[in-house]
């Protein structure tokens, strides 16, 4: 599921539950999660029933314009509710400037309560771990996009979800310390058309080493130089740079 969806629930024995199709109520507990990227692992406390059968991440990825499924309780009101659609985009980054790639855009209509749900091909593989929607801005009104939806991709949840399960409810990540910046500059007369930020820098920046960190040694006379590629791959971005660096063990 996703770790919004738990993250207030109590510590205490019997605080989480999960329901089958047929009503069997279920008690489970949280094995881990990643807030990063909004993952969380449930364990089973109590055996699940024949009732309840496994779906698999698909070892594929998504196809733009394929038919996919979302599975979820819209709502809270209307549990096993299924909702069609296609992939319209990959690899979208969604949450600002921190990395984090790895989101397919749908079209099957996710709502409050999809969250954590499965995103299915048509062979009832999973090619998501359905996540949030859309919204726009009009004025001071937040408006809801319903054709634009996210899932984090399976095999980003896969791995996610495995280094949770074999790491002791935590995900692996290298520690780097480096920061990389894309400055903006204001510019007053785009206030008018509503872009008053101009993107100084094209290509992402370094900007800070980290004291006595794995970067400083290599890094510390590099102040202000532009990356232009990690790992032999072309970076054009800021996202593109965290992106990578989210790969690395």
């Amino acid at each position: 599921t996703n770790a919004h969806v738990i993250e207030a629930a109590s510590a205490a024995k019997g605080s989480l539950y999960v329901f089958s199709i047929d009503q069997t109520k279920y008690e489970v507990r949280v094995v881990g999660g990643d807030s990063f990227y909004d993952i969380a692992v449930l364990e089973f406390v109590t055996e699940p029933g024949k009732e309840i059968s496994i779906v698999k991440f698909a070892n594929r990825e998504a196809r733009l314009g394929e038919q996919v499924f979302a599975i979820g309780n819209p709502l809270g009101e209307y549990p096993y509710t299924v909702s069609e659609g296609i992939i319209s985009a990959k690899n979208r980054v969604r949450n600002g400037v921190t990395g984090k790639f790895g989101f397919v855009q749908t079209t099957a209509t996710v709502i409050w309560g999809n969250s954590g749900g499965p995103l299915v091909d048509s062979k009832g593989d999973v090619l998501g771990i359905n996540s949030q929607i859309a919204f726009a801005t009009r004025g001071t009104e937040m408006i809801w996009q319903p054709q634009i939806n996210f899932a984090l991709e399976a095999q980003l949840s896969k791995r996610l979800v495995d280094d949770i399960i074999d790491n002791q409810g935590l995900v692996k990540r290298a520690w780097i310390g480096l920061e990389i910046v894309q400055r903006y500059d204001y510019n007053s007369w785009g206030e008018a058309s509503g872009m008053p930020w101009e993107l100084r820098d094209t290509l992402p920046v370094i900007n800070k080493v980290v004291p006595n960190s794995p970067a400083a040694a290599v890094f510390g006379n590099k102040l202000g130089s532009v990356i232009t590629s990690v790992n032999g791959f072309k970076t054009r971005n800021l996202q593109e740079v965290l992106g990578e660096f989210e790969k690395v063990k």
